[in-house]
């Protein structure tokens, strides 16, 4: 029963002393117990395995959650019209109206926007400024802390990015510099937080001002829809008012984004599917290593009449024991390479933020410990064809 001794071994640990002493725990669970320290490198290598399926797991996982979610920040938040229409400019006010009372369409207001660039520094940055009404209802602000804020009437929006990049902070002046070279300054009256884009924000007077005559100014009618409006419809009747001169549904976009995002989802499953694997190879190996490295005691076992049930029980607590032990260092390094994973994928037009919601944890840690019970089943069927005798005539030999 006490095996083999490697070269150079000692008595029993602290901790295996600790658990035979435990008599208020069953017999299985204090084997189990005292068989984690037994052999530490098995007990390590079981940990390093489900740490590696967890990271595999967690990576793909944050994946899907946070793409998921910057979808929904930016198509049901922050971008809130159904519509953006470019209109002549001295239709916009007649359109807004127009617009407005057809069937279906529940909110429209004016907007303008136009390219433009941000100096600061020594540093610039393309992009385009787009301003709304002061008490807009079109467009969600999303600071950087993850608070909503109001447009400002003395200073524009930024996109995040825009502070790295020229080295500014809120409430720093910068230069805005027209298509046609105009240069205005305007106070920077916050930074935000959005997924997709860049871009600059103020007052449809603010916006005006910095645009001026400049080439590229496009007057705007943006419009919300009811949940029940035959967008199609909409499209065409809108689009045959004078003075249209475009028309993007939101919702459209929206829908090639997640065209776009096919082969992405793809990519991510597979990763799901190969952490459910790397942990049940890495645990199945693991097993087989212990059943095979205690071949003599297990057959001792049964040869005293053990029955194979309790056998079973003690190989797959301890293996449990082992993986539970390897959950909290997995979820810790899952989610900092998930973290930066994500991050990767991050740009001056991208913002990647990784989003892990409870139940995506526990259902990989779930997924990691079913896998650690099912790895169990080839080993134990090994267990169960043991040649008892031969075992142990070797042992006596």
């Amino acid at each position: 029963m006490r095996g083999i001794a490697a070269a150079g071994g000692g008595g029993p640990g602290r901790w295996s002393r600790a658990v035979t002493r435990a008599a208020w725990l069953p017999a299985t669970a204090r084997l189990a117990l005292r068989d984690v320290t037994r052999s530490r490198r098995r007990t390590v290598a079981t940990m390093v395995g489900v740490v590696l399926a967890l990271v595999l797991v967690l990576s793909s996982a944050g994946m899907i959650d946070t793409t998921r979610n910057l979808l929904d920040l930016q198509f049901d938040q922050i971008q809130r019209e159904s519509a953006d229409v470019v209109v002549a400019p001295a239709e916009q006010a007649a359109l807004v109206g127009e617009i407005g009372g057809l069937p279906g369409v529940t909110a429209s207001e004016p907007a303008v926007t136009g390219p433009m660039t941000i100096a600061a520094n020594g540093q610039t940055y393309a992009t385009s400024i787009v301003g709304y009404r002061p008490d807009t209802t079109m467009h969600g602000f999303h600071d950087v802390d993850g608070s909503w804020i109001a447009l400002p009437t003395d200073g524009v929006l930024a996109g995040s990015a825009v502070a790295s990049r020229l080295g500014v902070a809120v409430g720093d002046t910068v230069s805005l510099v027209a298509a046609d070279g105009t240069t205005t300054s305007a106070r920077l009256a916050g930074l935000l937080d959005e997924p997709f884009g860049t871009y600059l924000y103020g007052t449809i007077a603010t916006a005006d001002t910095a645009l001026g005559s400049a080439p590229g100014r496009a007057p705007l009618v943006l419009a919300r829809y009811a949940p029940d409006a035959d967008r199609a419809g909409l499209r065409t009747r809108i689009g045959d008012l004078s003075g249209v001169v475009a028309y993007t549904d939101a919702q459209a976009l929206q829908a090639q984004v997640d065209q776009y995002l096919g082969l992405f989802w793809a990519f991510v499953g597979a990763m799901t599917v190969m952490g459910g694997i790397l942990a049940f190879v890495t645990i199945f190996i693991t097993m087989t290593v212990n059943v095979a490295e205690r071949t003599t005691e297990l057959a001792t076992l049964r040869a005293a009449g053990v029955r194979m049930r309790r056998i079973a029980a003690v190989l797959g607590n301890e293996n449990l024991v082992a993986t539970l032990l390897g959950v909290p260092f997995g979820l810790v390094i899952g989610y900092v390479v998930a973290a930066q994973f994500m991050h990767s994928f991050s740009s001056d037009m991208f913002q990647f933020d990784l989003s892990l919601s409870w139940p995506t944890v526990v259902l990989a840690v779930a997924a990691v410990v079913a896998a650690a019970l099912l790895s169990q089943v080839p080993a134990l069927r090994s267990v169960r064809r043991l040649d008892v005798a031969r075992v142990v005539r070797e042992r006596a030999a």
